[in-house]
């Protein structure tokens, strides 16, 4: 009979041998307490995770997934994307379509109305998924300060254009003359015609003159980056300088914009030197 046999040894033959249980140490011991109370600890917050997820009132599945649609995410109020070989519309928590899948694109609400696009024409959407103003620009941007960057390309078909401003009724309150134009904000926007730019209200008149080469609005709006002939300076919104224009360049905060309302501090070049401007 073939077979390995391992000895035992043992201080009194004829005695059964009993094995010897190993001490353990102090570390040991702590590291199997801690062992046995991280167990404890999961099990408890799976028991009270499994009970909050089968608690009916924590989650309440309103719709089970029934709707065939490539993709859904959560627009605004209650109502829902829904996409479909490329097209885009929405529906309620039920299910039923509020906009028909035909548009582009669909932005978020922004002061009760969102910029919408279909084919090569925009508008704007209400809550409610209706038209709202008409799909008869190029391209439109969202609201704020109670008007909404609108514009068409040049009938020749190539990308120059000209941009003015809509109000939430859809009337051009201030027509489409610029080549460039920015969003209000601070009851403010830049404007550009002929690569000379400068700052207009929301009643379409020139705060700052569209004489300068860049101009960029800083803080709250009371104040103004311009450069002019190479030379940099800062106008408030009377027009008035406030800093002359001697400067070689002048850097704003580069964060976001949320950031850059915090930050009130300026760098500023001259002569090869550079300096740091606060600003009130």
């Amino acid at each position: 009979m073939n077979g390995h046999y391992y000895p035992v040894y043992v201080k009194n033959p004829g005695k059964k041998p009993q094995s010897k249980k190993p001490k353990l140490t102090q570390f040991q011991l702590m590291v199997v307490a801690a062992a046995v109370f991280a167990v404890i600890a999961a099990s408890s917050a799976a028991v009270y995770v499994i009970g909050k997820i089968a608690n009916p009132e924590a989650v309440k599945i309103i719709l089970e997934p029934s709707l065939d649609y490539d993709g859904l995410g959560v627009w605004d109020e209650g109502l829902f994307f829904a996409l479909k070989d490329g097209k885009v519309g929405l529906i309620d928590k039920r299910g039923k379509v509020v906009a028909p899948l035909v548009y582009d694109f669909i932005y978020e609400i922004k002061e009760g109305l969102a910029a919408a696009c279909r084919g090569e024409k925009a508008g704007f959407i209400d809550k409610n998924g209706d038209e709202a103003i008409d799909f008869v620009y190029n391209y439109v941007s969202d609201f704020s300060d109670g008007l909404a960057l609108v514009g068409n390309y040049d009938p020749s078909g190539k990308v120059y254009r000209k941009s003015g401003y809509i109000d939430k009724n859809g009337e051009l309150v201030i027509p489409l003359l610029y080549d460039t134009a920015h969003p209000f904000e601070n009851n403010m926007a830049i404007v550009g015609n002929k690569e000379k730019f400068g700052v207009i209200d929301t009643t379409g008149e020139a705060v700052i003159p569209l004489v300068y080469d860049c101009v960029e609005i800083i803080g709250d709006g009371r104040l103004i980056i311009a450069e002019k002939n190479m030379k940099c300076g800062i106008l408030d919104n009377k027009n008035e300088i406030v800093l002359p224009f001697e400067y070689d360049a002048i850097n704003i905060y580069r964060g976001s914009r949320e950031d850059l309302k915090k930050c009130n501090l300026l760098c500023i070049k001259k002569n090869g030197l550079w300096g740091i401007v606060l600003f009130q």
